[in-house]
């Protein structure tokens, strides 16, 4: 079977209704992408991308026909979008198997390995996290999630308590045990990330006792107070959540901040600096990791 994909760029507050468009079209999927050099995006809780220019991505079984289709656009986009548009056909794949192919083992600080389940594990006497990609942020591929592991990998200090704030996939907290930490509290705003972080600590053989899920309106009835937290998370968030993060950390214990653009560096260690000190600042590709040192 062929696939027709149909790719148009529309601005971000078009999304919605040009997406809807396409499905009443006959698309029988329709993506986002983004579509400009625009480094930055943010992520709502209802997970609707934020880039200001997008590339919405349709995909048509070969039965339909591009001109009709977009005749039947042109109620709703605009002629100029539709011109610059573009059409494209391929064949089905098994895409399971593309995507399997395509996430392979991964080495931290040369002492973690993060391995799909579908893999041998390149090293069985290393730190090893079994971890699959899914819907939840967080596989060790982006450069902010990396920067964190290695952190953890270089720094974490035995039986030390740690938060993982906005957890994603687990990953990072999954990491802090791993290399010594006693116990985590994981927190995300988002209930699947809540749920896929509790599958993927139990596929690492991490009890319940160890890492404890949380989504924010649990927060306040645990009174939090770590030895490190590790907050991967936006700058426009961690510029909301400074005085929540700040109030969760021991005199004396560690933050670690990414998700942070390097021309956002120094606006985050002057905020954080009420409660924090001894800054350093790490950087891969346009991204930067923040630790410092809870004021004693």
């Amino acid at each position: 079977m062929k696939w027709l994909q149909f790719c148009v760029s529309c601005e971000q507050n078009n999304v919605e209704e040009w997406s809807d468009a396409l499905i009443d079209a006959g698309a029988a999927t329709v993506s986002v992408e983004k579509d400009s050099q625009q480094p930055i995006f943010e992520i709502t809780p209802e997970h609707k991308p934020m880039w200001e220019q997008v590339k919405l991505i349709a995909l048509f079984t070969e039965d339909f026909d591009p001109l009709i289709v977009q005749q039947e656009l042109a109620q709703t986009i605009p002629a100029a979008a539709i011109a610059g548009a573009s059409w494209d056909s391929f064949a089905d794949e098994n895409w399971v198997l593309k995507s399997q192919k395509q996430m392979q083992p991964m080495q931290f600080a040369n002492k973690l390995w993060v391995c799909p389940s579908w893999c041998e594990i390149p090293d069985p006497n290393a730190i090893n996290i079994i971890l699959d990609p899914e819907m939840a942020f967080g596989t060790g591929a982006n450069a902010t999630t990396a920067l964190c592991l290695e952190w953890i990998v270089e720094n974490m200090q035995p039986g030390a308590t740690v938060v993982d704030f906005g957890c994603g996939s687990g990953i990072l907290g999954i990491a802090a045990l791993k290399f010594g930490a006693s116990k985590v509290y994981a927190i995300d705003i988002d209930p699947l990330c809540i749920e896929t972080s509790i599958k993927n600590a139990h596929n690492n053989s991490i009890s319940e006792q160890q890492f404890i899920t949380l989504l924010p309106d649990q927060v306040a009835a645990v009174n939090i107070k770590a030895d490190v937290v590790v907050a991967n998370i936006l700058a426009n968030t961690l510029k909301e959540l400074a005085p929540i993060i700040a109030s969760q950390i021991n005199p004396g214990g560690k933050l670690v901040m990414s998700g942070i653009l390097q021309e956002q560096t120094v606006a985050i260690q002057q905020l954080y600096s009420q409660w924090f000190t001894n800054f350093t600042v790490q950087q891969r590709e346009d991204w930067v990791l923040i630790s410092a040192d809870a004021i004693t």
